[in-house]
């Protein structure tokens, strides 16, 4: 398991901003797919997930927020913030541990539901791991992270119109 979670870093790593992106955002899909089941057995024995969409029609104040204001608050904050103060003034080392802990501030501030801050650790991970990733490459974090936050929010918006 170690080896095939270093070979997907490694490939990852090499990989062109733009197929990086498309990469995340087709493993983000594949994680959705994994998780519908779940979801759906949540949904009839314990309640609605929740989440922004699920009770509205997404029209253009929605896209505005969902996929240009939010993307770029919530990277600010839970990656750029997170991920800064954690290296810069708590001084922690440890990559892993940095990922995990901006994931779980990421996922919390998504209540939703139980089952929804459980859905937004992945992303969560993803996002910090983009932003560590292109910190190391020198290759703007920041907006990478936002880039796949929007075009992932892009994403569930408008299958949310299907």
């Amino acid at each position: 398991m170690k080896n095939n979670l270093i070979r997907l870093h490694n490939y990852l790593k090499g990989l062109t901003p733009v197929k990086f992106i498309i990469t995340i955002l087709i493993m983000k899909v594949l994680f959705n797919l994994l998780m519908t089941p779940i979801g759906i057995l949540y949904t009839t024995n314990i309640g609605a997930v929740g989440g922004p969409i699920e009770n509205s029609v997404p029209d253009l104040e929605m896209f505005i927020i969902g996929v240009i204001i939010v993307p770029i608050i919530e990277s600010f904050i839970f990656q750029l913030g997170i991920i800064r103060i954690l290296q810069d003034f708590l001084k922690v080392k440890n990559k892993k541990v940095i990922i995990l802990i901006s994931a779980i501030i990421f996922a919390a501030q998504h209540w939703y539901s139980p089952f929804y801050i459980l859905l937004m650790i992945f992303p969560g991970i993803i996002y910090a791991y983009t932003f560590i990733i292109y910190d190391d490459k020198e290759y703007h974090p920041y907006l990478m992270i936002v880039a796949i936050h929007a075009l992932n929010n892009l994403a569930t918006l408008s299958l949310s119109l299907i």
